[in-house]
């Protein structure tokens, strides 16, 4: 399944995490029980989930900065169904405006954000989507990138790490889209057309969803003009309902 990766918060924050299990439920199914939600690893304060319909809600505060936390809700249904979603969140200090960087990014501090996006944790797979991914956030994002080796050219701020990752979650879907036209079942339907089928609906759905993310996040920073911290806050602030995984179809083959 696959963990969406949430906007991060700093330590002093309280925010408030909405998981929507409507596609996880049967149909005609009701929430009746939410458990106490888990953390991992622990350092951040969770609230009793509250539920509303389809959905869980509950405020997060605290943690550690330059820590990622895994948090879960599990519910039980109507009909005797245990569910879980996850999500994962950032903890960081505030930036002072201006301040200078230490550090160029390097691509490997991503790695972990797109292994959660894609289910895959081999460096051999990530490092290449990542690179290509710079190419494609060059050619549709505000800013620009020079790659030496694995390193950007300077720091890349919150909201261009979040396009890097979910471009190059999107060059990962469309591969495996590749792979399984390749190996779809071909007929020759009476008009002599070949057809492909068995493509998995999954991956689309999967990629609309990324895609979604991606033109947010886009949405945000052009009418900035930049891509900015600000940009990936304001987007964690108006967009609270997450839903994780797509219909149980990830990790991808």
């Amino acid at each position: 399944m696959n963990v969406p990766l949430l906007p991060p918060k700093q330590p002093a924050e309280t925010r408030t995490l909405t998981f929507d299990f409507l596609e996880e439920m049967a149909v005609g199914d009701t929430l009746v029980s939410v458990s106490p939600l888990i953390v991992s690893p622990s350092g951040l304060t969770l609230s009793t989930g509250t539920i509303l319909g389809s959905l869980v809600s509950a405020q997060i505060s605290g943690g550690t900065a330059d820590v990622q936390y895994m948090v879960t809700c599990r519910v039980t249904t109507g009909q005797g169904d245990v569910l879980e979603l996850s999500a994962m969140i950032d903890v960081r200090n505030p930036v002072p405006w201006g301040a200078a960087a230490l550090e160029p990014t390097s691509l490997t501090e991503l790695e972990n954000s797109l292994a959660a996006q894609i289910g895959d944790l081999q460096p051999d797979v990530l490092d290449p989507l990542l690179i290509a991914a710079v190419g494609v956030f060059n050619a549709e994002a505000a800013g620009t990138f020079v790659l030496d080796g694995l390193v950007l050219d300077r720091v890349a701020t919150a909201g261009e790490q979040r396009l890097l990752v979910l471009y190059a979650a999107r060059l990962y879907i469309d591969q495996k889209l590749v792979q399984s036209a390749l190996a779809a079942v071909t007929r020759v339907n009476p008009a002599g057309r070949t057809e492909l089928t068995e493509i998995p609906a999954a991956l689309e759905r999967a990629r609309k969803a990324i895609q979604k993310q991606i033109d947010d996040v886009l949405a945000v920073s052009n009418a900035a003009g930049i891509v900015a911290e600000i940009a990936v806050v304001e987007i964690g602030e108006t967009k609270d309902v997450y839903r994780a995984g797509f219909s149980g179809a990830w990790p991808l083959p």
